[in-house]
């Protein structure tokens, strides 16, 4: 990777292009475990360690511009499949049945919110800018 970036385009792209930028190019271990601030923060330092954050045009504070404001959208993942949209406000058994059957996934999946094991229920509600993965059980193979 040797794209350099600002911190103007870091905030531009919001909590999930940071999760992806830091998970699928920095190789960042245990970023499903943080929050969106820890994860900007570290994504941050990680850039400025290589040599490829940039300064923007008037100088900041890194703790002035690596928070990210947190977008109305929700990331949910399955493995291969990804998707983010406008589930705030909905309940994390709505989200499973909606793309339970375009995604095949099993009756018996593990859900993860912000990294927390969570219960695939009506009482579970999604916040602005959660990340939801769903996964198979250890120990099962994929189709």
């Amino acid at each position: 990777m040797n794209r350099k970036y600002t911190r103007q385009e870091l905030k531009d792209l919001g909590p999930t292009g940071l999760y992806k930028l830091g998970k699928d190019e920095l190789k960042i271990p245990g970023l499903a475990s943080m929050s969106d601030e820890e994860i900007a923060n570290t994504v941050v330092a990680h850039l400025d360690a290589k040599g490829l954050l940039l300064q923007d045009a008037a100088p900041q504070t890194a703790a002035a511009t690596a928070a990210v404001p947190i977008p109305a959208e929700v990331n949910v993942s399955y493995p291969p499949y990804e998707t983010s949209g406008n589930y705030a406000g909905k309940s994390l058994a709505e989200i499973y049945d909606q793309l339970r059957e375009p995604w095949s996934m099993a009756n018996n999946v593990r859900c993860f919110i912000n990294g927390q094991t969570a219960n695939i229920s009506h009482a579970t509600m999604l916040k602005a800018g959660d990340r939801v993965e769903f996964g198979k059980p250890a120990g099962e193979k994929g189709d």
